[in-house]
């Protein structure tokens, strides 16, 4: 926020700091629910710090006192945020719909996966009133969806976001978060498989293994200066 840092560990710690390196809380939450600890930062939204360990929680910055929790399945990365009305929204890789003043659940996707396996590691893409986002375990599923969130409150918390349209991709693993620019959605799956599709509607335009000898990768897509970067597991 310009004036404190704030930051969670893997195991369960939340902190806030000022810039000159003072404490000014630290709080201890929940355990994480896998045994890879928590690998979602915080996020301030609409005067509420949005953490996850085992559940979503929202705390209050002045003091780290919890203001709401929402329960919530196996996940990893941040969801997406948006506003309605100057009504700010969470939207997490699982599709499910949160309120950020109060926590209310809203009516939203609650994607699965056929097995019981991770498949949701990664950050919504939000796009004018669209959030891309794309999630898959190996061997087994693939998806990318496209969804729409209406122009207010009352539709939303009435009946959530619209699917415009779903393709099936790669059945990969997803950890980098999808980038979408000038028509186009691009996303890199953990075993180097690029792929473009068509924004509007879905459709690949093409997928390409990238050459050379990469690690897995886990970074989302950057882009600076019309160039698309990512990282990989050993640099």
């Amino acid at each position: 926020d310009g004036r404190y840092i704030y930051s969670c560990n893997g195991l369960g710690i939340v902190t806030k700091h000022d810039l000159d390196g003072n404490r000014i809380w630290a709080r201890t939450m929940e355990k994480p629910d896998h045994n890879w600890g928590a690998a979602i930062s915080p996020q301030l939204v609409a005067g509420k710090l949005i953490v996850r360990f085992a559940d979503y929680a929202a705390l209050d910055p002045e003091t780290g006192e919890e203001l709401w929790r929402v329960k919530d399945p196996h996940t990893f990365g941040p969801p997406a945020i948006f506003k309605v009305e100057d009504r700010s929204f969470l939207y997490t890789c699982r599709g499910e719909l949160i309120r950020v003043s109060d926590g209310k659940k809203l009516p939203s996707q609650d994607w699965t996966i056929a097995q019981k396996t991770f498949a949701f590691f990664n950050t919504g893409f939000v796009s004018g009133n669209r959030i891309y986002s794309v999630h898959g375990a190996a061997g087994i599923q693939g998806d990318v969806y496209c969804m729409e969130f209406p122009g207010t409150v009352d539709e939303l918390e009435r009946d959530g976001l619209t699917q415009v349209w779903h393709s099936e991709v790669s059945k990969e693993r997803y950890y980098a978060s999808p980038l979408v620019h000038e028509g186009l959605m691009y996303i890199f799956s953990m075993g180097q498989i690029f792929q473009v599709l068509d924004a509007n509607n879905g459709e690949l335009v093409y997928s390409q293994k990238i050459p050379g000898r990469m690690e897995r990768t886990f970074p989302g897509l950057l882009l600076v200066n019309d160039m698309i970067y990512t990282g990989e597991e050993n640099g």
